[in-house]
């Protein structure tokens, strides 16, 4: 029989530990300037507050990659992903779902903070069950959560609203209006105006032709099962407390949490009008599916629109980079698909100092595909500053991105480039995964 891993030989010891207990759950561990690490969680102790001061500190104790146990401040970690952070070649396909293998719908609803709720719509009759109650003259928003029961939430933070997670309804090449609210349908037809109502039925006042300025007309009403996504224009906030990923795709800020791989449980207190602000939750520890300490040190290039892109010279035609659907993309860092050579450009947001991530070869493009791949800092005027460059083909599908950013300066951009190779651009597809722009501690 041959020899165990150092990692699976830190499981068996936590096992052995534990004895007839819980099995420790794993994790992957990000640390700045440091390649991922696989772990074994032990124990977990954190806390936060909702304000510019960040988190207060907090412990792991977890199994090292080599099975030695260790303990660390939480302020020194950027994030517990799960064990499949690292892509291995046996998984370059993209994957918009990796939480689970049913093929029914995710209902998601997305708030202004980057919050992620899954649940059903439910009517507003419940509100007496309701964790809490929105304040007055607010129009709420009920949801119906698996663990976490019924969630009210002021629509004011409210972003987004998917039927389905898992597939991206079709936009076309017309995007969101930055002024008024959008619905889509199922149709792939569009209202656009001021939602007032979310909930099984949804209520738009949708602007007239014609109407003279000022007249009031009856709101337009939706039946939630014939949209496929509701966009919302409230602004983003930032999140500043503690962030807890759970295995069904929730995403939830928590100001304090909980958790050992003995008892086999994690506890948690969900902040403000999302969860029982009165009473803890108590979990099965194997839901828990990622922390961040501090979310203002992470920006996944997912959740950043697309400042340019054009195709390759000589390519006409082509379809546009862009993510996939994240229902259960880990951290909330989707993947990015490039289906061709061509070039993508990214605006980096203030007080982003480094990238981390992968590129991959889609698997679908093994046969014939074979190009290369430079990461870059743009700036108007002055040639690329280059930051990894890779071939990407059969037998090299993979290139590990870590690098700092350097002095930045306004109107610089973040540069992608694919280039084909000696095949020319058949299936040279490439899938940007796992990409992280990091920030310093305490940036906004």
């Amino acid at each position: 029989m041959p020899s165990p891993t150092p990692f699976l030989l830190s499981v068996l010891l936590a096992s052995s530990a534990l004895g007839a207990g819980p099995v420790a759950p794993r994790f992957t561990m990000l640390l700045r300037a440091k390649a991922p690490e696989p772990i074994t969680l032990l124990s977990i102790s954190a806390e936060s507050t909702a304000s510019a001061s960040g988190p207060k500190p907090g412990t792991i104790v977890f199994l090292d990659s080599a099975g030695a146990q260790q303990t660390r401040p939480l302020s020194e970690i950027i994030a517990l992903a799960p064990p499949s952070w690292v892509p291995t070649p046996d998984t370059v396909a993209p994957t918009a779902d990796e939480y689970g293998t049913s093929d029914l719908p995710i209902h998601r609803l997305d708030l202004t903070d980057g919050e992620r709720f899954i649940g059903e719509l439910t009517d507003p009759d419940v509100r007496a069950s309701a964790s809490s109650t929105p304040r007055p003259g607010e129009s709420p928003v009920f949801l119906r959560h698996d663990k976490l029961g019924i969630l009210a939430f002021p629509l004011d933070r409210v972003s987004r609203y998917w039927s389905n997670a898992r597939r991206a309804p079709a936009t076309g090449a017309r995007p969101f209006s930055t002024a008024s609210d959008t619905i889509l349908l199922g149709n792939d037809d569009r209202l656009e105006g001021l939602v007032t109502t979310l909930g099984p039925t949804i209520s738009i006042e949708v602007a007239r032709p014609g109407a003279k300025a000022g007249s009031k007309t009856p709101p337009t009403e939706v039946e939630i099962g014939n949209a496929s996504l509701v966009n919302l224009v409230n602004p983003a906030v930032p999140l500043r407390s503690l962030r807890i990923d759970l295995d069904d795709g929730t995403v939830l800020a928590a100001d304090a949490l909980a958790g050992d791989a003995q008892s086999g449980k994690i506890t948690f207190r969900a902040i403000a009008a999302a969860a029982p602000s009165s009473r803890g939750v108590l979990l099965d520890i194997s839901r828990l599916a990622g922390v961040v300490p501090d979310p203002s040190r992470i920006i996944p290039l997912a959740s950043l629109p697309i400042a340019a892109q054009k195709p390759a010279d000589g390519r006409l035609g082509a379809a546009p980079a862009h993510a996939l659907p994240d229902a259960g993309a880990p951290l909330a860092a989707a993947d990015i698909l490039l289906p061709g050579p061509m070039t993508v450009e990214w605006t980096i947001p203030p007080g982003a100092t480094s990238i981390v991530g992968y590129a991959q070869m889609d698997d679908r493009s093994f046969a014939w595909g074979d190009c290369t791949i430079t990461v870059a800092i743009a700036r108007p005027g002055a040639p690329d500053r280059e930051l990894a460059k890779s071939r990407l083909n059969s037998t090299t599908p993979s290139l590990t991105i870590s690098a700092d950013l350097g002095a930045l300066k306004p109107g610089d951009t973040l540069k992608v480039r694919t280039e084909p190779g000696q095949r020319g651009p058949i299936q040279d597809r490439v899938v940007l995964r796992r990409m992280l722009l990091l920030t310093g501690p305490g940036s906004n």
